[in-house]
């Protein structure tokens, strides 16, 4: 009952990372191309004029984006309600987050693969250096 209880509050972090990182990503892009970002962009996303910069293109990754949590939640969090143990879940989300992030997304993934299984996780923890 407590992961169900859960898992609006997880989707809406999913939802806000995913958006977090379309408007970092977009900071990138703009770095990259603001003339991209100027003639199609800002055009797309109706950003008004005295918008159309860094914090414009930080909109326009937020509003391409968000919508990613949903679909990558849903299965992520469907797939940690049969996982055993409420008491992993945020820690799981944390490590999915930092994973996605670029620390080390193969270590990441091997670690949260371990927390995932349980008594499996415990044994082979032993032999994983953090």
């Amino acid at each position: 009952m407590a992961k169900i209880a859960l898992f609006p509050l997880l989707m809406i972090a999913a939802c806000f990372t995913a958006g977090l990182y379309g408007a970092l990503h977009n900071q990138i892009s703009y770095t990259v191309s603001p003339d991209y970002v100027h003639a199609f962009k800002f055009q797309q996303f109706d950003i008004s004029e005295n918008l159309q910069g860094r914090v414009g293109a930080s909109i326009v990754g937020w509003y391409a984006s968000w919508w990613m949590g949903l679909l990558i939640g849903v299965p992520v969090l469907l797939v940690g309600l049969i996982l055993p143990g409420v008491e992993n879940l945020p820690e799981l989300l944390s490590d999915c987050v930092r994973s996605s992030c670029g620390y080390g997304p193969a270590g990441r993934f091997g670690r949260v693969a371990l927390r995932a299984f349980g008594d499996f996780g415990n044994i082979a923890a032993g032999l994983w250096v953090s």
